[in-house]
């Protein structure tokens, strides 16, 4: 499993991935919606928007683009973009 977000990190193996999920500094769960899906064989990409809670008790509202490789029915790579919305839906 590699997991990549873009200005954020890169991480390799399933015990990295387990330990990083859960994103240090937030309370989990992140409030997500997806926005889309588009599937083309083993890759598929989703557009998603959603918030989660800082630690500090403030919300982060962030847009992401998130794709995904499939091998075997598993994700193998994990590709993220997201990016934190502090004015409005685009800014």
């Amino acid at each position: 499993m590699v997991w990549t977000v873009f200005g954020g990190f890169h991480l390799t193996g399933k015990e990295a991935y387990d330990n990083a999920i859960e994103g240090p500094g937030f309370v989990p769960p992140p409030q997500l919606e997806v926005v889309r899906m588009v599937e083309e064989g083993d890759v598929v990409m989703a557009e998603l928007t959603g918030s989660v809670r800082r630690d500090t008790g403030e919300v982060m509202r962030m847009s992401m683009a998130e794709v995904f490789v499939l091998r075997d029915g598993k994700i193998a790579e994990r590709r993220a973009w997201v990016i934190e919305l502090k004015e409005n839906d685009h800014r």
